[in-house]
Formats: C-alpha cells, structure tokens, sequence
C-alpha cells in the first residue's frame, strides 16, 4: 500500500517530456546529440523565465568548452 502512494500510476509525465523533446528536436536540429538534447529538455522543463538567464555565465562555459571545427 505505501508503495502505490510513492509511485506514480500514470504517464503525464513522461508525455510532457515526450512533448518538450518534440518542440525541441526538429527536422532542422536532427544532429543533436544524446547529451545536447538532455540539457536542452532540462532548461525548457525547468522553466526558467528568459529575463532570469545569465548569458554571461552561459557564455564563459561555452568558450571553456572544446569545439570540433
């Protein structure tokens, strides 16, 4: 009985990430890696307002990160 009260019955959830990763991963973004797609799911499911974004902070992690050219 405890555990039915932990787990979730239904699959809301999983449906709305199905559907975050639909807005996300479109015909004109198909080589998005497993990685890239995870991270892009997490920001969108956080829901963090656009004005709250620290672009600066974004943008020094960008630039430490190896590219391939």
């Amino acid at each position: 009985m405890c555990l039915s009260l932990c787990v979730l019955i239904g699959n809301a959830e999983a449906e709305r990430v199905f559907s975050c990763q639909s807005r996300i991963k479109t015909k004109s973004r198909i080589l998005l890696s497993i990685r890239q797609l995870d991270r892009l799911i997490r920001l969108s499911y956080a829901g963090i307002p656009i004005e709250d974004v620290n672009y600066e902070a974004a943008r020094v992690i960008f630039d430490q990160r190896p590219r391939r050219i």
